[in-house]
C-alpha cells in the first residue's frame, strides 16, 4: 500500500482547533515545549550547514547577506569545506531567539584569519523576526 504526502499552502488549518500547517512541514503545537526546542536547534544547525555550503561556493561576501547579522558580513576568508559536528544549547529565549554552543570543523583556502584549521568552536546566536522565516547568525568565540 503506498503513501501519499501532500503538502500544504503554508497556515492552512487541519482538523482540529488553532493547529496549523507551518511551511517548514513541523505542526509546532503538537509538540512538547523540550520537542519544540530540539526542533529549533535542528534547523538552527541545518541552517548553519547551509551556510557555510554556500560560503564554499559564494565566498564570504555573498554568502553572508542571507545567513548573518549584519555586523559580520565583511568576511574576505575563502572557504574550503566547513561541517556542523555537534551543538549544545546555551541560552533560550524563544524559538525565534537562542544560543548554542556548535562545534565545527573547518578548512579555508589560504589565510584564515580569526578562524582555527579544523576544529572551531563557536557560540552561534539564532534570530529570527517570526517562525518560520530563516534566522540571521551571530557566530562568536565567547557568549
Amino acid at each position: 500500500m503506498a503513501i501519499a504526502l501532500l503538502r500544504l499552502p503554508e497556515r492552512v488549518p487541519i482538523c482540529a482547533k488553532d493547529y496549523f500547517n507551518v511551511a517548514s512541514g513541523v505542526i509546532q503545537k503538537l509538540l512538547t515545549p523540550a520537542q519544540a526546542r530540539q526542533v529549533a536547534y535542528k534547523v538552527a544547525a541545518i541552517e548553519l550547514q547551509d551556510y557555510f555550503n554556500y560560503w564554499h561556493l559564494v565566498g564570504p561576501a555573498s554568502a553572508a547577506k542571507p545567513f548573518l547579522v549584519s555586523s559580520q558580513r565583511d568576511g574576505t576568508v575563502k572557504l574550503a569545506s566547513g561541517k556542523v559536528l555537534s551543538y549544545r544549547p546555551y541560552s533560550w529565549k524563544s524559538a525565534n531567539d537562542f544560543t548554542l554552543l556548535m562545534s565545527l570543523d573547518l578548512h579555508f583556502v589560504g589565510w584564515h584569519g580569526a578562524w582555527n584549521e579544523g576544529r572551531n568552536d563557536r557560540f552561534v546566536t539564532f534570530t529570527r523576526a517570526s517562525h518560520g522565516q530563516t534566522f540571521s547568525m551571530a557566530l562568536n568565540t565567547g557568549p
